[in-house]
């Protein structure tokens, strides 16, 4: 059963979360890591990684982080990356 806070997420929010996800997905693919070399790592279950793949809200953001962390990228510079300038 999800919470009313989850049910409640904005349609930009949940995008936004599976493009992290996404993102996610595809740098430990080019870094030939399986789901289960990522979940050992980050130090959760294979289930709560697959779920961090699908952008889903309900995985806390410690376990997002870490796995950004486990991929060899700050946290802030993922989220914030520098603008281009023209």
């Amino acid at each position: 059963m999800q919470s009313v806070a989850l049910q409640s997420l904005p349609p930009k929010v949940r995008r936004s979360l599976a493009k992290l996800g996404g993102d996610i997905a595809m740098a430990r693919r080019k870094r030939t890591l399986t789901t289960m070399m990522m979940a050992e790592r980050i130090g959760s279950a294979k289930t709560t990684y697959l779920k961090v793949e699908k952008g889903d809200p309900s995985v806390s953001m410690g376990v997002y982080a870490m796995a950004i962390f486990v991929l060899g990228f700050g946290l802030v510079a993922w989220l914030f990356p520098p603008t281009r300038r023209r």
